[in-house]
């Protein structure tokens, strides 16, 4: 799995306002956010399936549904 990671200018990311944006091809996804990880992830942390929650009513109910792993 490859990421890529682009840090606009400090000042951009405060003077345009920006969404996440998902983009769905028939051999990938990518996912643009105008943000940064959250809670000081790293991309070496993530490719190894660590991950932080950001929303932790969203994650109990995706896992319920079986949307997610525990």
């Amino acid at each position: 799995m490859e990421f890529k990671q682009e840090i606009p200018a400090k000042h951009e990311k405060f003077l345009v306002e920006s969404k996440i944006q998902i983009s769905i091809f028939d051999d990938r996804i990518e996912v643009v956010s105008p943000g940064m990880l959250y809670g000081g992830m790293d991309f070496e942390t993530m490719k190894t399936g660590r991950s932080k929650c950001r929303n932790q009513a969203i994650a109990d109910m995706f896992q319920y549904m079986h949307i997610v792993e525990a």
